[in-house]
């Protein structure tokens, strides 16, 4: 039994390391803590997560949450954008002060492309889905948990936001995480350049 689990661990590691969420080549058990959930459960390479599974968020009523058993992630609707979700109140500062400049830099976040695979593997379309899936025309807000796994997805968020507050337009700002994320990480998100 004790080496069945020691294969286990070993696929799911090398799934990891194999799907993205970073770099692999230097990646920390930090940086990856969590992200197995995107390894031999998740879909293959390429496929993201599609149907009722995808779309259950949009049933979600405040309070609410549900997990993406696909890819792992969880999703949970607050009533508004200083509302955090309740899976933030265990974690350490890095994670919520990501969460923090996330809600308060969606503009930016959705220009920006996400380096760690889960274009791939989570189908996310730019940075602000690691962290956010929808705000609602009443303001509520569909959170999700992917952010808090993955330091690729931190470092982004953070480093976008002080770009901002430098004055960067969000084209610079663009420009500047492509250069510095392109090499060494996994394939960017399907993210439009801003015009």
């Amino acid at each position: 039994m004790k080496k069945m689990t020691k294969i286990v661990f070993a696929g799911l590691m090398a799934m990891t390391l194999a799907t993205g969420c970073g770099r692999a080549d230097t990646a920390t058990s930090d940086e990856h803590a969590g992200h197995s959930d995107h390894g031999q459960t998740g879909p293959v390479k390429g496929q993201h997560p599609a149907g009722a599974q995808a779309e259950a968020y949009k049933a979600l009523k405040v309070g609410e949450s549900v997990k993406l058993t696909a890819i792992g992630d969880i999703q949970e609707v607050t009533a508004g954008a200083k509302s955090y979700p309740q899976f933030l109140i265990k974690t350490n500062t890095k994670i919520k002060q990501s969460y923090a400049a996330a809600i308060d830099n969606l503009d930016v976040l959705k220009n920006m492309p996400c380096y760690c695979g889960c274009g791939d593997h989570a189908g996310h379309k730019s940075n602000a889905e690691c962290f956010v899936k929808d705000v609602r025309a009443n303001g509520e807000v569909v959170w999700d948990d992917h952010g808090t796994r993955c330091d690729t997805c931190m470092n982004i968020a953070l480093e976008s936001a002080e770009l901002k507050k430098e004055g960067k337009t969000v084209k610079e700002i663009r420009t500047i995480i492509d250069n510095k994320y392109k090499e060494g990480y996994a394939k960017p998100t399907p993210t439009p350049m801003p015009s």
